[in-house]
């Protein structure tokens, strides 16, 4: 299995973070552009590492915890906040695509300032995704 770690900065709100300039066009604002360049280096550091073995994650089936220290101890819905860090993953290249999540773990934690994202992804084990693949819908009444 392989695993990878690392920290990004607190990102912006999925909310704030796009401008939609005309019908089916949308860019990132300059502050999400920001953390994406951040985030893009971070990952593309760890990539070019010695010994790391990126291409295996580029393949597998994966899994992704998110820990998210914020900033402030203000309310906030942790969920906006994940997008741009999946993103930034893929356009780092340790992703093929943010597509290959099929664990996704999400978490609050205590605040910090500034804030930030401890970020971990890891390869599914054959028997995770064995179990994955083997979940049935069962509607209840």
């Amino acid at each position: 299995m392989n695993a990878w770690a690392c920290d990004f900065p607190w990102p912006p709100s999925d909310n704030h973070a796009h401008h939609n300039v005309r019908t089916n066009l949308r860019i990132l604002t300059a502050k999400a552009q920001g953390f994406v360049d951040v985030a893009k280096k971070t990952v593309a550091d760890a990539v070019g590492a010695p010994g790391f073995a990126h291409y295996e994650l580029q393949e597998d089936r994966l899994g992704i915890k998110l820990t998210f220290f914020p900033p402030d101890r203000g309310r906030r819905d942790i969920q906006n906040h994940t997008k741009l860090a999946c993103d930034s993953l893929q356009a780092g290249g340790l992703v093929a695509d943010d597509a290959q999540f099929d664990v996704v773990e999400l978490r609050r934690a205590p605040a910090v300032p500034g804030g930030g994202i401890h970020v971990e992804v890891w390869s599914l084990s054959e028997a995770e995704c064995a179990e994955l693949d083997n979940w049935e819908w069962t509607e209840e009444a």
